[in-house]
């Protein structure tokens, strides 16, 4: 599958229309509003996004984190402010929009990300990594694996669903920028590389085929491309996570030691039925891992 940045003339489309670490949702507790900015001219890291941002399914839960976010420790914004030296403020929550991200006001399963980040933003690195639940992502990989993706209607790649997470990404990374964010970066989604062995293994009874990855590919074509416009027409830098996570997707060499393995040669995403099949599709510690040295990289 090309890539956005291989697309022809794929930029010029606008799809018209967290070592110290201090862990904060609550602005009362979080010190790091005040703090310095060290050489690396950044005063914090601040994650904003869903399950991926959140770590879901990558480790043991963060202790005094609201429960239903599904925060863990290996949550990349936690391990790039570990590696710059810098506080972090994760306010990620897993299953949110981005239009929970954009609330002013969140609900009983939401918090209101941006309102909460607020005071943290100050010469702040940002990554956002949001927007598979607006697009059902998740639920259109799990379909493909389980029942092929010939079966899913012609909405489940609707236009107008990509042309709103485009202009919601602008005005997530517009609103980080007018609060004093020094740089943001917005994550792509991970490419599930091939997933033969799912029949073999009996976590699936579907045999994928040609036209399956097809359609995978062109699903997660419009939601990468849907965030890299939305992130350059606000001016924030757009990573890529496709392509690293392809040859370490769900079916690879070491399948065989139970198809989440958490070593770096081995899967970086958990496949079907893990965590009783919540944390199916996430990226697990290893992949956490590389999705934080990508965001140091851009960093």
């Amino acid at each position: 599958m090309k890539t956005s940045e291989q697309q022809p003339g794929f930029r010029k489309r606008a799809f018209a229309a967290t070592g110290a670490a201090v862990l904060a949702f609550s602005l009362g507790a979080c010190s790091s509003a005040n703090t310095a900015p060290v050489p690396s001219g950044y005063s914090s890291v601040v994650g904003i996004g869903g399950s991926y941002e959140a770590g879901f399914a990558a480790g043991p839960l963060v202790i005094g984190m609201p429960k239903r976010c599904l925060q863990t420790a290996a949550a990349n914004p936690l391990q790039v402010a570990r590696e710059l030296g810098v506080p972090v403020h994760n306010f990620a929550c897993s299953g949110a929009k981005t239009s929970d991200v954009l609330s002013k006001t969140g609900s009983k399963r939401q918090p209101a990300q941006l309102r909460l980040a607020e005071r943290a933003m100050r010469d702040a690195l940002v990554t956002v990594l949001v927007g598979g639940n607006d697009v059902g992502w998740m639920q259109y990989l799990e379909h493909c694996a389980q029942k092929g993706c010939a079966s899913l209607p012609a909405a489940a790649i609707d236009s107008p669903r990509y042309q709103r997470l485009t202009h919601n990404i602008e005005a997530i990374v517009g609103t980080a920028y007018h609060d004093g964010a020094r740089k943001v970066l917005v994550d792509g989604y991970v490419n599930p590389g091939k997933l033969d062995c799912l029949l073999t293994l009996g976590l699936t009874r579907h045999r994928m085929t040609h036209m399956d990855y097809q359609r995978i590919d062109q699903a997660l074509w419009l939601l990468n491309g849907a965030l890299e416009s939305g992130a350059e027409n606000a001016g924030a830098q757009y990573v890529p996570l496709d392509q690293a996570f392809f040859e370490h997707g769900v079916c690879v060499p070491k399948v065989a030691q139970g198809y989440v393995a958490v070593n770096e040669s081995g899967p970086w995403l958990a496949g079907p039925h893990y965590l009783n099949g919540g944390g199916a599709w996430h990226p697990i510690q290893a992949g956490q891992n590389e999705i934080a040295r990508l965001n140091l990289q851009a960093a």
